[in-house]
């Protein structure tokens, strides 16, 4: 009889748990978009650097859009070539360097084989913000990089 009790009350327990979370669910990531200068070079820099692939590519001439939709295997990334669209670098003209707007700041990639990526990216140039660095705490090393816009993407050893 004790045992039954004892059940009842981690299954009240349980139930009482979750229904004091306000989140539904898990969540997980689907997609980054970006907006970019040029959707072509963007296209070629994500293929080359990151392995994406081009899934469409989109022209709106009238809205002076173009869009295009790229995948790898664990992600979703949607290039956005828009006329209208300011650039952080006009937009901060008048400021002091190395103010930030507040926002998306980077976006981060866990990667097998750390050393190997780098040497990938040195092959290509890469424009890396500092050095490679390893978290005190984890002991992972991570580096950041800008793709042709200056969006920053960091990229975490697993």
């Amino acid at each position: 009889m004790r045992y039954i009790y004892l059940i009842l009350l981690l299954i009240l327990c349980n139930s009482f748990i979750h229904s004091q979370s306000n989140i539904p669910s898990q969540i997980e990531s689907s997609f980054t978009a970006i907006i970019v200068d040029d959707i072509d070079i963007s296209i070629q820099w994500y293929k080359d650097l990151l392995g994406y692939e081009t899934l469409n590519l989109q022209k709106r001439e009238d809205m002076g859009l173009r869009q295009a939709n790229l995948s790898n295997e664990h992600n979703a990334l949607e290039l956005i070539e828009l006329k209208s669209a300011q650039s952080t670098k006009e937009l901060l003209s008048n400021f002091p360097p190395k103010t930030k707007i507040k926002g998306l700041f980077k976006f981060g990639f866990s990667v097998d084989h750390f050393d190997e990526w780098i040497d990938h990216l040195k092959h290509f140039e890469v424009n890396l913000v500092g050095s490679v660095v390893t978290d005190s705490i984890t002991n992972k090393k991570m580096v950041v990089l800008l793709d042709p816009d200056g969006n920053r993407i960091q990229l975490f050893e697993k």
